[in-house]
């Protein structure tokens, strides 16, 4: 939007009504061109005549026959023949009363689904929730009679959450862990309570009460309407601080929870928050809508002591971002609570009555000066979640006791009480990763077994780790010592993923196998160098990283049963491998029998890096890998290649660097590669050019990057190379041809990249390849050039040859003698970047649309110009702030 391109940008739901605010927001796209348009939904009238330079336009609800249509998808479902004359009839009639909103169709829909049967519907369709005061969009009650057939304990998750603001994000754990201290996540059978809490949020989705807006990352938000029915049917339970006012006046007695969303309080109010005896939540959260992301500066060990004394029911304690250096004593008064959080806080020591919190289930410590732990913590027996950087874990004495522990992220071995491995022994309840360091300190193979590793049966992935610093002889000579331990780290077959690092045994364990890890899909064995055979590994494997390792063959992912009867043939059960990485195998130097496709027909990406003695690999057969999309080969210099490399037209990516004889399959091998987006070619000394040819199937090619190719000499066809954004090409100093363009029924035009284009030698923009790739670069960078005078030639000419760049480099140029005379003309310039440039000491005029001035490591006279230079451009972009926006907004 800066690029002075036209625009059309889209603001939803937008609640801020601060007119400074916005022209702030418009000052950096005021360049934008005619035409350019901000389109904002809101439901304040005040944010539309704050906000709009044309007339609002009030969206009204969903036409009656299409609203119909979609309410009868979330009643009824999508099968749409066979469907009950009399609830279509009664279905009808709801249908009215939901004013055509979406949402209200969602939620009653998924109600009425509930029971396919007209004696439920009907009463929901004659319920008294209909007659309330509908309200501006008139949908609440719909949304109130889905609350009300909610079970109980589900009313109690969703009706806490007006504790938060609207547009809040919410993530799994922390909301589940919210509830759990609120006591509202009821045990079910074996089930762990956060599996019970995950289960809650997943119906209240299903029932539109919550939406799921980043699945990777488990957030999720609560639609502005449902927030504004969470507020209405939590009462007065629920209070807010903002800034000294409170947002409603509520007795006492009454409120259970207090959110502090405000930075700067009165003392006496904080002090006075004593009254409220019934509380059973504060929190004290970075709320930006509020502007309170700083500390909350007023809260004194004084106060909180105060409140220890008199808010017995304190279940949820959130006292993050405050400036408290420590905690009362009499902390141990607050008998229920079950939820700590003092992260982001001064605090530097727990004192010792702390371990009398009983019932505290998550405590968070995040980014705390903390560095110690007092000797009864271990009497938290109730604590299951632990928030705090890893090396602290480590800290906590006799952790094992601490039963009831979900997530120990890192454990370090020791050889002193309490800190031993057989800590691990009862923590059966631990999740995720479990990474144990120092096994070295391991004493004896029944220490190791006391772990009882294969009773942690809900851990994801374990790490294995010895100390890569200890004495390389003396560890050497335990080794046998070693496979001992590890034999006996037996984890339990629910493991998915598993680290061996640093061991220094020659066997790898008798476990690590399908039939002991039917589940396990990704394996690391990394500084291992003693291992010298490891005959089969479990073919559920879908990733594999071998680095370092002593091996002079790969392991058989793969089963080869005896002969199919009145057959040659043997039954194989192929690997699941989609994900192969080859590091620092020094003896390795074959895998022409191991990389075959029957047994790994799934295999998506190999990397291969620095094997030094591979010699041999099946390059006629990778065409057969039909799905493989990523292939990295690097510095294997020794490798032969009687057969060129042929790859399969699935390739998204590949790189080859120092690959020995393989470079001479380019450019054949880039053939029919229609969807590779990326190609990276480093040190390949026999290429001698990329004719245009091969660049017209590349369509799909958004990276190039060509790297010391001596021999290189042409380059062709980037007429083709439609969707290029990146192109890097240095240390190819034969590099002085290109090929005539060609006629394609594609060719590049000004606006169908943003490209970015980074080279050594700026007599390389004179070839037809590079003045193509021109009429859409945005951002040059020269990089280690060697030139002491850069863009030879006349001043007119390279004018025209940049007329659109924005963004131009100088870095690490330490011959450069000066910057071209001429770059007060390119008119588009927008961003210019000088660093490591010591030789240029004259700073030429430079263009009026400059934004923004980089610059480091120059010489002293030049530095004090461009400093010069970028108060100018601040001043000049402090008038345009002031002025406002010239955008078209609706």
């Amino acid at each position: 939007m800066a690029t002075s391109k036209r625009f059309l940008l889209v603001l939803d739901d937008v609640w801020n009504e601060d007119k400074m605010e916005w022209q702030k927001f418009y000052a950096p796209i005021r360049n934008g061109q005619r035409g350019s348009m901000i389109l904002t939904t809101t439901r304040s009238l005040k944010v539309a005549d704050v906000m709009g330079t044309a007339d609002s336009v009030s969206l009204e609800g969903l036409p009656d026959d299409s609203f119909w249509e979609f309410f009868k998808v979330c009643a009824f479902g999508y099968e749409k023949e066979g469907v009950n004359q009399e609830l279509e009839s009664i279905g009808k009639k709801i249908a009215t009363k939901l004013k055509g909103s979406p949402l209200a169709a969602k939620t009653v829909g998924g109600l009425l689904s509930e029971k396919m049967e007209a004696k439920h519907w009907r009463t929901i369709m004659n319920s008294e929730m209909w007659k309330l005061r509908h309200g501006e969009n008139g949908i609440l009650p719909a949304l109130q009679l889905s609350y009300q057939y909610l079970p109980p304990h589900l009313k109690r998750c969703f009706s806490i959450c007006s504790f938060f603001p609207k547009d809040y994000e919410f993530y799994e754990d922390s909301l589940v862990e919210f509830w759990v201290a609120q006591g509202f996540i009821m045990p079910e059978d074996d089930m762990l309570l956060k599996d019970v809490g995950t289960r809650y949020l997943r119906e209240l989705t299903s029932r539109s009460f919550f939406q799921q807006v980043h699945q990777r990352r488990k957030c999720y938000l609560i639609h502005d309407l449902m927030h504004d029915l969470a507020i209405s049917v939590s009462a007065h339970e629920v209070l807010m601080l903002q800034n000294d006012k409170n947002e409603q006046r509520t007795s006492p007695s009454i409120v259970r929870h207090l959110a502090i969303c405000a930075s700067n309080l009165e003392l006496s109010t904080l002090n006075d928050l004593g009254r409220y005896d019934r509380l059973r939540s504060i929190l004290r959260e970075s709320f930006p809508q509020f502007g309170n992301s700083g500390y909350l500066q007023v809260i004194l060990p004084s106060t909180i002591k105060t409140w220890f004394s008199q808010l017995r029911y304190i279940r949820l304690l959130d006292i993050s971002h405050c400036a408290i250096q420590e905690l009362p004593e009499n902390i141990d008064n607050l008998k229920l609570l079950q939820y700590l959080d003092i992260s982001n806080t001064h605090i530097k020591r727990l004192p010792e009555s702390f371990c009398r919190l009983y019932n505290l289930r998550v405590l968070n410590l995040l980014r705390c000066p903390l560095q110690s732990f007092p000797k009864g913590f271990s009497k938290l027996i109730n604590l299951w979640k632990l928030h705090m950087k890893d090396s602290l874990f480590s800290e906590v004495p006799e952790i094992g006791k601490l039963t009831a522990l979900q997530v120990l992220p890192a454990f370090e071995v020791r050889q002193e009480k309490g800190h031993r491995i057989t800590e691990l022994k009862d923590l059966t309840q631990l999740q995720r990763t479990l990474c144990i360091t120092h096994l070295e300190n391991v004493e004896s193979q029944e220490e190791a077994r006391q772990a009882k590793l294969c009773d942690k049966e809900y851990l994801d992935k374990l790490v294995l780790e010895w100390s890569p610093s200890r004495n390389t002889s003396s560890a050497r000579n335990d080794f046998s010592l070693h496979e001992e331990v590890l034999e006996v780290l037996q984890p339990h077959p629910n493991l998915k993923k598993l680290d061996i690092v640093s061991y220094c045994g020659e066997k790898y364990p008798s476990w690590l196998q399908i039939q002991v890890l039917p589940f396990l899909s990704s394996l690391q064995i990394k500084y291992c160098p003693d291992i010298k055979d490891v005959f089969r590994l479990p073919h559920s494997l879908k990733s594999l990283v071998l680095a370092d390792v002593g091996l002079e063959a790969l392991p058989k992912l793969w089963d080869e049963d005896s002969a199919v009867e009145g057959t040659s043939r043997k039954s194989i059960r192929s690997s699941s491998l989609s994900d192969l990485q080859i590091v620092n195998l020094f003896k390795l130097t074959s895998l022409q029998e191991w990389l075959l496709p029957l047994h790994l027909p799934v295999l998506k990406s190999i990397n291969i890096v620095n094997c030094n003695e591979l010699k041999s690999l099946p390059t006629d057969r990778f065409k057969e890998f039909s799905s493989l999309e990523v292939l990295d080969i690097q510095n294997c210099p020794n490798l032969t290649s009687e057969r060129k490399l042929v790859l399969p037209s699935s390739m998204l990516s590949l790189k080859i660097d120092s690959c020995g004889d393989l470079d001479n399959s380019l450019p054949s091998c880039l053939q029919n590669l229609t969807t590779l987006a990326s190609l990276h070619l480093c040190n390949c000394e026999q290429i001698e050019c990329l004719p245009g040819n091969v660049f017209h199937n590349l369509t799909a090619l958004k990276l190039l990057k060509i790297e010391n190719c001596p021999k290189l000499r042409s380059l062709g066809g980037s007429e083709a190379l439609t969707s290029l954004k990146i192109v890097n090409i240095s240390d190819c100093p034969g590099l002085t041809e290109s090929e005539p363009l060609m006629s394609v029924e594609k060719v590049r035009k000004e606006d169908t990249s943003v490209l970015e284009l980074v080279i050594d030698n700026t007599a390389l923009l004179r070839l037809s390849f590079f003045k193509t790739l021109l009429a859409s670069t945005m951002s040059l960078e020269i990089l280690r050039s060697p030139e002491t005078l850069m863009f030879v030639g006349g001043d007119d000419e390279w004018v025209q040859i940049l007329k659109l760049l924005q963004s131009l480099s100088f870095e690490c140029c330490s011959y450069l003698k000066s910057l071209p005379a001429w770059l007060h003309s390119l008119t588009s310039l927008q961003e210019l970047i000088i660093n490591d440039c010591p030789e240029i000491d004259l700073l030429p005029s430079l263009p009026t649309t400059l934004e923004y001035l980089y610059f480091s490591n120059c010489n002293s006279v030049l530095t004090e110009q461009l400093k010069i230079h970028e108060a100018v451009i601040q001043q000049r972009r402090s008038h345009r702030f002031a002025a406002g926006p010239s955008n078209t907004v609706i």
